[in-house]
């Protein structure tokens, strides 16, 4: 027996499915967008506080 991600389906509507490997890669994206902003709006925190010098 063959287990698969793409025989979980979330949601199908006609030809267009939804399914595990479409969450993953959507969930991986979303948390590498989150953690870039977080990231960058952090390091712009820092950047624009008074006093800080950075070698």
């Amino acid at each position: 027996m063959r287990i698969s991600p793409d025989d979980l389906v979330f949601w199908q509507y006609g030809f267009v499915r939804i399914d595990l490997t479409i969450v993953t890669t959507w969930g991986v994206m979303v948390l590498l967008t989150a953690l870039s902003l977080f990231s960058y709006f952090s390091f712009m925190k820092m950047k624009s506080s008074k006093g800080a010098s950075y070698g």
